[in-house]
């Protein structure tokens, strides 16, 4: 599945905002694409997506707080409100163009600067991850203007029900590295055992490898 963000018309879709992301899908061997221009009246660049579980899976940065409700008739639709500061966005979307699902990935105090570039499938959860140039994470040692890398995984997991029954456990947790002008570049999934990250820390290229539940597992140096 190809995709993408462009501003204007992709293959004579019709505009929703600024930028708007896009994908094209294909029914068939034999059957030419149709592409879908999806989004809000605002801007969602993609840096990264991936196909997972009949759904496309979209990661970007931008100032939108974002969710998924249902409109006229029952048809889903991908709301945005405004946020304070920059922060990622996930959103899913249906191979018809339907939005499903949609994340905010944002610093609890909507006050530093996120960016996503990097996102992987773990063990039926998304992994996304990118920079920050404040507290991510509520407890994170950083000074004013230091760009720091980030991970966050961010569980599919229905919300829990309201029966007797245990509710289903959420691995949902956040990363930021206690060093300097690093940033994930990229992830990967080692089977569904380890997450592995392509960390940029200035000049130098290092990979880290990060346990189920956000552990570092190898050295920073």
């Amino acid at each position: 599945m190809l995709f993408g963000s462009a501003t204007g018309s992709v293959g004579g879709a019709g505009v929703i905002g600024g930028q708007d992301a896009y994908f094209y899908s294909y029914s068939g061997a034999t059957t030419a694409p149709t592409v879908y221009q999806v989004g809000t009246g605002g801007d969602e660049p993609v840096s990264a997506g991936l196909f997972s579980g009949n759904h496309l899976w979209l990661l970007g940065t931008n100032d939108g707080d974002y969710a998924v409700t249902s409109g006229t008739e029952e048809h889903p639709v991908l709301e945005r409100e405004q946020l304070s500061s920059q922060a990622g966005f996930l959103l899913s979307y249906s191979s018809t163009g339907s939005p499903d699902r949609a994340f905010t990935l944002n610093d609890p105090a909507d006050a530093s600067s996120e960016v996503f570039q990097a996102l992987t499938g773990f063990d039926g959860d998304m992994v996304a991850g990118g920079q920050t140039d404040g507290h991510f994470t509520v407890d994170a040692a950083t000074t004013s203007g230091q760009r720091q890398a980030i991970l966050a995984r961010v569980s599919l997991t229905g919300p829990a029900g309201t029966g007797d029954g245990d509710p289903e456990f959420r691995n949902e947790w956040r990363v930021q590295l206690a060093a300097g002008e690093t940033a994930v570049a990229r992830l990967a999934n080692y089977r569904d055992d380890e997450i592995t990250a392509l960390i940029h820390s200035g000049e130098d290229r290092m990979v880290l490898l990060f346990s189920p539940e956000g552990q570092l597992l190898t050295p920073m140096n």
